[in-house]
């Protein structure tokens, strides 16, 4: 899983060939950690063809208000700059994992 930093959030984010997961999450947010497994499972299941990005919003607090962060947790899913999923609070597997396999198309 890459950190993320405004120092990199362009290159690996918005620049990306390839699809993008991003988690972002703070490490007082209990819901944030239950999702950590999931995130890790689906990293693990498209080592090339996905990239598992982190984002801790009280270490970078400016970008994810830059990126329009509402709540914890907030995953994203994004390919060639577009969102194509995106949970806030409560993230559904079935859900996340079928939108993950069809960008990976």
């Amino acid at each position: 899983m890459i950190e993320l930093s405004n120092q990199n959030y362009q290159e690996v984010v918005e620049n990306s060939p390839r699809a993008v997961l991003l988690d972002v999450w703070a490490p007082w947010c209990a819901p944030c950690k239950a999702i950590e497994p999931m995130l890790s499972e689906l990293s693990a299941q498209y080592p090339k063809t996905l990239t598992v990005a982190s984002l801790n919003v009280d270490a970078e607090p400016a970008l994810a208000q830059a990126i329009g962060v509402g709540g914890l947790p907030t995953v994203r899913l994004i390919k060639n700059g577009a969102v194509l999923y995106q949970a806030i609070g409560s993230v559904d597997r079935l859900r996340l994992t079928a939108a993950v396999a069809a960008a990976l198309v």
